[in-house]
């Protein structure tokens, strides 16, 4: 039977994706609670954080910001939330920088991200970005028209936000993330 602590293991080992073999520092499989009502999942670590500390959204601005917010909602990565990305390596371009990972290089660790929300079974998934809430609901749509909508999806409800490194280049702003994360405090005590 599949664990989370096997699934690390062999995601450890994993080496379908040639060019991110050779640019990662390490496989960064997903952290947190093991039975997380809240599910939050990015698109793939950062050259600058996840890819040298091995756990996701940590050592970098995005990182700071999103435990900032959990944290306004009383929440943590230890005791009430799961946190991961598609792509469990960080795929870096020619010069070294961070770039979005290809499709093949996401249908590469599709089943990695199926078997972490098995284990995991949330209640709400948080997709931060637009790729990650596009790979969810299966459809483009602008992160302006869903960021804080609720979307059911099966069982599950998904829940688009902007991805943190926005808020960090003042793209959007702070205070509406504040309210963006408020909601999903509600939401998360409407369902338990």
């Amino acid at each position: 039977m599949l664990t989370l602590d096997l699934l690390k293991k062999k995601l450890r080992s994993c080496k379908k994706c040639e060019d991110l073999v050779r640019s990662r520092k390490q496989v960064v499989p997903g952290d947190g609670a093991k039975n997380a009502d809240i599910f939050i999942i990015g698109l793939a670590p950062g050259k600058d954080g996840a890819d040298i500390t091995g756990i996701p959204f940590t050592r970098d601005p995005s990182g700071n910001l999103l435990r900032q917010m959990l944290e306004s909602i009383h929440l943590s990565r230890e005791r009430d939330v799961y946190i991961t990305n598609i792509v469990k390596c960080n795929p870096k371009n020619k010069r070294g920088n961070n770039r979005n990972p290809t499709s093949k290089e996401i249908i590469n660790c599709c089943d990695y991200l199926k078997a972490e929300l098995d284990l995991i079974n949330p209640k709400i998934i948080v997709t931060l970005g637009a790729y990650t809430t596009k790979y969810f609901l299966g459809k483009a749509n602008s992160m302006k028209k869903c960021r804080g909508r609720i979307f059911q999806k099966g069982r599950r409800i998904i829940y688009p936000l902007y991805h943190p490194g926005f808020i960090v280049r003042n793209a959007y702003p702070k205070t509406k993330y504040v309210e963006d994360f408020g909601k999903l405090n509600k939401l998360r005590r409407k369902l338990n």
